[in-house]
This record gives C-alpha cells, sequence and structure tokens, in this order.
C-alpha cells in the first residue's frame, strides 16, 4: 500500500475502459490495481498516491471518461453521493481526489 493514498472503486464495466488509461499514464510506483476476479462482478480497487501529479492525470482521465460516457450511464460517486457529471469540473474532482478521506466510485447506471 502507498503512503498517501485515494482510493477509486471500479464496475467491471468501468474498469476496462479506465485501467488501461490509469496503468499508461501514471507510474508503476504511484499505482496499485486489484482486480476481483472471485465474485460475479469484476470489479477493480485502484489506489494511487495522493501527490498533485498523480491527482492531477487522475482527474483529467475521468473527467474524459465521464465526458465520453455520460449519456450511457456513467456516473462518479463521492463518499456515497452521485456527483452531477455536467456540473463537475476538473478543479473540483481534482479537489475531492486531493481529500484525506477520498474514496470515489464509477460504475455505469443500471
Amino acid at each position: 500500500m502507498l503512503a498517501a493514498t485515494l482510493k477509486l472503486t471500479l464496475s467491471e464495466r468501468a474498469s476496462r475502459m479506465v485501467v488501461p488509461d490509469l496503468q499508461a499514464l501514471i507510474p508503476p510506483s504511484d499505482i496499485s490495481i486489484f482486480i476481483n476476479h472471485l465474485g460475479a462482478d469484476h470489479s477493480a480497487t485502484v489506489e494511487c498516491s495522493r501527490s498533485t501529479e498523480v491527482c492531477s492525470l487522475l482527474a483529467a482521465t475521468l473527467m474524459t471518461w465521464l465526458r465520453l460516457c455520460a449519456a450511457k450511464g456513467l456516473q462518479l460517486w463521492s463518499n456515497g453521493d452521485a456527483l452531477d457529471a455536467k456540473a463537475l469540473d476538473t478543479q473540483r474532482l481534482y479537489g475531492l481526489l486531493m481529500a484525506a478521506d477520498a474514496h470515489l466510485v464509477m460504475d455505469f447506471n443500471q
């Protein structure tokens, strides 16, 4: 586990899209990806170092996917509250990622 970390939980569908981008952009020393292959839901948990560089890359990546897939129902939650993808901007998302207890969930609405 990394020192100061943030956690991102991705549904199986979201992880198939987002994880390759995260692996390409974030240095391996700053990211850990755990994929649950045991249950029916193959969700992924991503833990990243909570540095300004990593949070900037993560915010840009998540905003890109939210904009591309908002019409398909891609949604982001922070501490159990759904975030309005249309009103969310990169700076606010960056602030959420930098919070000490950052845990975001990305999934498609059913």
